[in-house]
């Protein structure tokens, strides 16, 4: 007789998928019929295989020490014991919890398997949470940790994967249903001055593994969707911002190379005379694109995936840097902690800023250089907080900004605020009405009339 213990790993599967990984070399019919006759049993009781395992549960297998050898997944094993500790290599790990992990997975690592002989970041990641002690080899016989979205061999940046049936689960729904935001980055060929929305449709050619892109629908094509930001261009290139809407095979280096501005590095779409120059000048073999961050509310769950440095490089040698930005203030992002510091933006984007904003913050303690910014911030709607610096000169400043001059009791103001939603709501209303009583056309009219009668 043989047990299977259900811990977390193994949770929130139905019996019959456990069993088939378990079992794998035993046809379903027979699974159905040891079930009937008892030979499988849940909890000491008959079951169908339709159950969703819980944590705690036992799966009893009475067979043969033969038959259980038979149809036992250890059958199929291919590698060695020590496999997965020789191939190990650390990881670049951006967040984990007991049932998700999030990978930044650099250029050139396959997602999964393209022969059978491949090592990608699936047996990769296998090998670190053996490492870390989270599984052993025998758990992989009713339980395989695997990723939920593939990138380009060439393409880095996030890829999520689940440590358990739960997270697996959590997360195959959350790209299937597209409850999430996924935002890459990339550089193109030309000046990309507008942000827009283009669709189209997707046909693949599974024979030549290249897709064409469609402005019409035609046979077995499906249809996509994409939004680009530009950030910076220096009038070759630009760095673009992608929402990917829709996650189709190639689907952002054909987009883009179907309007004019193919990825630089893609030989596959893009010109090989400027992906040539880019090579000589800075070693760029693969094209320049990075899934850069991911947002699944419903998990609670917004990363972001450092930038690699060969994308870096290009940003550097081309001036794709947000100017504005000193190093010491860099030096300050943590793109994991949700800390981004910007320089530039395009008007697009700091519509979006003040649009997904909570609290603005204005510590000023000397001069007075972006005192237009704290009347842009409630042109905008956006409750702020500030000092006495920056809000001088401000008429009936005291209706719209919480004014602290203390370190500490500035910090526990945006604190208090932040978490106080009726005290947000309000500043957000008061601000309206304060730009129509001081900001508006009739409010600059009343200031100047006198001048004109």
């Amino acid at each position: 007789m043989k047990e299977i213990n259900i811990d977390e790993k193994l949770a929130g599967q139905k019996m019959m998928r456990c069993l088939e990984r378990y079992l794998s070399n035993a046809p379903k019919s027979f699974l159905y019929k040891m079930l009937r006759k008892k030979n499988i049993t849940l909890n000491n009781s008959k079951a169908t295989g339709d159950e969703k395992l819980k944590c705690g549960d036992t799966i009893k297998i009475f067979f043969s020490d033969e038959t259980f050898e038979k149809f036992s997944a250890s059958n199929n094993q291919t590698v060695k014991d020590d496999y997965y500790s020789k191939i190990y290599k650390p990881l670049d790990i951006i967040y984990e919890n007991s049932d998700v992990i999030f990978i930044n997975k650099p250029s050139g690592m396959l997602s999964q398997k393209a022969k059978p002989e491949d090592v990608s970041l699936v047996e990769y990641l296998i090998a670190h949470l053996i490492h870390e002690g989270t599984i052993n080899v025998s758990d992989l016989a009713s339980f395989k940790p695997g990723v939920c979205n593939r990138l380009d061999r060439n393409t880095s940046g996030i890829v999520a994967a689940g440590k358990t049936t739960k997270g697996l689960q959590q997360l195959s729904e959350a790209f299937k249903l597209r409850t999430l935001g996924k935002y890459y980055l990339c550089i193109v060929k030309g000046r990309v001055a507008k942000r827009a929305l283009i669709k189209g449709y997707l046909y693949k050619d599974n024979k030549t593994n290249k897709v064409t892109i469609s402005r019409t629908e035609i046979k077995d094509s499906l249809p996509i969707e994409t939004e680009y930001i530009p950030v910076c261009s220096n009038g070759n290139v630009t760095l673009l911002k992608i929402h990917l809407l829709t996650g189709r095979s190639h689907q952002i280096r054909a987009h883009l190379a179907s309007i004019g501005h193919p990825l630089i590095g893609d030989y596959k779409y893009g010109s090989k005379q400027i992906n040539d120059t880019f090579n000589r000048q800075f070693k760029v073999k693969d094209q320049m694109l990075h899934s850069y961050e991911l947002d699944i509310p419903d998990m609670d769950i917004h990363i972001y995936a450092a930038i690699p440095d060969s994308f870096k490089n290009v940003m550097k040698g081309e001036q794709l840097c947000q100017p504005g930005i000193h190093d010491e203030i860099k030096a300050l992002e943590q793109p994991g902690n949700g800390i981004i510091v910007k320089g530039f933006v395009s008007e697009e984007e700091l519509a979006d800023l003040y649009r997904n904003c909570r609290i603005v913050v204005v510590p000023l303690r000397y001069g007075a250089g972006v005192k237009g910014k704290v009347v842009e911030a409630i042109y905008n709607g956006a409750p702020i907080v500030t000092t006495s610096v920056g809000s001088e000169g401000i008429p009936d400043v005291e209706k719209v900004l919480l004014v602290k001059d203390q370190p500490d009791e500035f910090a526990e103001t945006v604190v208090e605020l932040y978490k106080d939603e009726k005290r947000l709501e309000d500043l957000a209303e008061k601000t309206q009405v304060y730009i129509r009583e001081h900001f508006s056309i009739d409010a600059a009219w009343d200031v100047i009339k006198e001048d004109f009668e």
